[in-house]
């Protein structure tokens, strides 16, 4: 059974993403020219948080050694049904994150991007949630939930080892808050995974 889920949303590694996200126009059907409209408009290039993404590599190495199961997905809502179709039943999860996803107070009607931490929440398939931001990250202070909150940049090594083994990982590309060039990095995470599970299994073999 699957116990406890970290979801990585890449774009947490926009660390300047609330600056440029105004100019992003997510009505545009194809993304990619959205961000080539938003560059135009932004009139600076998009850049990756380096440090935080050998942090979360880091996590990844000390954490994810035990996953049994991993997927990228295109929008963050995709979780919901990735979960319950993984048979999670008050699940612990770590949504790494530029965004809480909890809930924006705008159309909570029905599941989507801005909300899939309270439906996850509402329908049992996660008890707790931890949400690991950037520094400019927006709060969630209205929640309809408890939920506990960092910075990358809060959590320490000691930190990290109280956190507890994940058995599934989920990648989120977010294509309209992650500029098109860096969508790439799911798939550099997802890869990177694979490579710490094959050691993790070469470790476990010697130890046999």
């Amino acid at each position: 059974m699957i116990k406890n889920v970290l979801t990585i949303d890449i774009d947490f590694f926009m660390k300047d993403l609330i600056e440029y996200q105004q100019f992003v126009d997510d009505e545009i059907e194809n993304p990619s020219l959205a961000w080539d409209i938003a560059k135009m408009r932004y009139q600076k290039d998009f850049v990756v948080d380096e440090q935080a993404l050998l942090w979360v590599k880091e996590l990844i190495k000390k954490k994810c050694d035990n996953v049994k199961r991993f997927c990228i997905i295109q929008e963050h809502d995709e979780i919901y049904h990735i979960m319950k179709s993984w048979g999670c039943v008050d699940a612990s999860c770590t949504n790494i994150d530029y965004h809480h996803d909890i809930t924006y107070q705008q159309d909570d009607s029905k599941l989507n991007i801005e909300n899939w931490v309270k439906y996850a929440r509402k329908d049992n398939l996660i008890y707790s949630y931890l949400w690991i931001h950037q520094d400019g990250s927006e709060m969630c202070f209205d929640s309809p939930i408890q939920y506990i909150h960092y910075s990358w940049k809060d959590l320490t090594s000691k930190d990290i080892d109280l956190i507890p083994e994940y058995d599934a990982v989920v990648f989120c590309v977010s294509k309209y808050f992650t500029p098109y060039k860096y969508w790439s990095i799911a798939e550099e995470l997802q890869s990177y995974l694979i490579k710490v599970l094959n050691y993790s299994s070469v470790i476990k073999d010697i130890k046999n």
